[in-house]
């Protein structure tokens, strides 16, 4: 099956705020890729609507990692989902096993 080109980072960032509205708390463009950030309660939900969603396709999950910026920013956890989003969460403190699990089932 043919893949249709990806969304804009502008149209996908506007459909993800339509959808999720203020659980959406940024959306960028870097280099061309959509960069979004979500709340921790709707980081799954918004990873498994562009996996199902058809106009946003990102069926393959490249890579899931973690930054742990210190205790003031707390950790940041990333997504890279393909065609082209890129899902990262900031979250304070430590990522404990239930978040864990919740990112590997992606």
């Amino acid at each position: 099956m043919e893949r249709s080109s990806p969304l804009s980072p502008d149209e996908a960032a506007s459909r993800l705020r339509a959808r999720f509205g203020a659980d959406v708390v940024d959306a960028t463009d870097q280099h061309g890729h959509t960069v979004v950030t979500v709340t921790r309660e709707r980081y799954h939900d918004v990873c498994r609507f562009v996996r199902d969603e058809p106009e946003f396709a990102c069926d393959y999950a490249d890579f899931t990692s973690a930054v742990d910026w210190g205790e003031e920013r707390g950790f940041e956890v990333l997504t890279h989902l393909f065609p082209d989003i890129v899902a990262t969460l900031h979250r304070a403190g430590h990522i404990d096993d239930r978040d864990w699990a919740m990112y590997q089932d992606l």
